[in-house]
């Protein structure tokens, strides 16, 4: 016989609405341990991206000594020192020109991460110039120079290559400055806008480059991730800084289609910075890879005029 004073058993309802103490509990557990959980992956992936991240961005790499010993005649090696040691870059005279004769125009390049300074020899060695030269640089680690690479350190071997070129031609960095101009790939346009506002230059040249590597961060490893990068180049500070300048550059942005590592539309985002200074030529196909293949002639058009 049933007891007529037993309470019947709760409807799902009334669990959910009013949960016993110990299911809250539970629950609570569960929510915690998976909140830890997460808070540890975050943090271990975020410690990882600390202090991996300059080796996720540069990527060093050395000439094999045949390259070296086979260098045009016209390409000199300029040493100087940092505070990174020993380094090296390379000045391509005008071909019909005196070694230590100052050139009337002179072009500072600058290489991708993942590429070298002599790299744009392809590009500028059969040029037919009579007073145009190309400064070659290479960043700390790449090619022959000691040391590691850094935004502060690139910046510190740039303004010390420029001097040390000066110096061989027994020319002041003024007289250098007098019609100074840019190329830079990748990560090198960010390094020749740093160069940029450290000088007055005429052309600059920009191949795929970012608007911030942070942006290029929060494509790469999502924008919660992105907080721990330290190293942050910000192009788009750089080129306001330039266009408040007196006398701004002229700029020719190349971007790849293509390019899903960094998107046309950030060289775009750069050009419109610059406005009427600025002209955008997109790559029609080309990738973050081909685009240097593809834009080589008229680079070539620009760099002999």
């Amino acid at each position: 016989m049933q007891d007529a004073t037993a309470l019947p058993p709760p409807t799902i309802r009334q669990v959910v609405a009013h949960p016993p103490t110990s299911l809250l509990s539970w629950v609570r557990k569960i929510l915690t341990m998976a909140l830890a959980v997460l808070v540890g992956l975050f943090a271990v992936c975020g410690t990882f991206l600390l202090f991996a991240q300059n080796g996720m961005i540069y990527h060093p790499m050395k000439y094999e000594p045949v390259l070296l010993r086979g260098l045009p005649p016209n390409c000199h090696r300029i040493e100087f020192q940092t505070s990174q040691g020993r380094q090296v870059a390379y000045y391509m005279a005008p071909r019909k020109a005196a070694p230590n004769t100052k050139p009337s125009r002179l072009w500072v390049m600058f290489h991708g991460n993942a590429s070298l300074a002599l790299d744009w020899l392809d590009v500028v060695e059969n040029l037919d110039t009579t007073a145009t030269a190309f400064l070659l640089v290479d960043y700390p680690g790449y090619g022959e120079c000691q040391g590691k690479p850094g935004r502060k350190r690139i910046i510190e071997s740039s303004e010390s290559a420029i001097a040390a070129l000066a110096t061989y031609l027994s020319v002041t960095v003024g007289e250098l400055e007098r019609d100074l101009n840019v190329v830079g790939f990748s990560i090198g346009g960010a390094v020749g806008l740093e160069f940029a506002v450290r000088h007055p230059l005429r052309q600059v040249v920009l191949i795929s480059p970012f608007t911030t590597l942070k942006d290029v961060a929060k494509l790469v490893v999502g924008r919660p991730l992105s907080i721990f990068l330290l190293e942050n180049y910000d192009n788009i500070s750089r080129m306001k800084e330039l266009m408040a300048a007196p006398s701004p550059p002229q700029f020719t942005i190349y971007h790849g289609t293509a390019d899903t590592l960094i998107p046309p539309s950030m060289g775009q985002q750069l050009a419109d910075l610059a406005g009427t200074h600025a002209t955008f030529k997109p790559a029609p196909g080309a990738d973050h890879v081909t685009v240097l293949p593809a834009v080589e002639g008229d680079l070539k058009t620009s760099l002999r005029n």
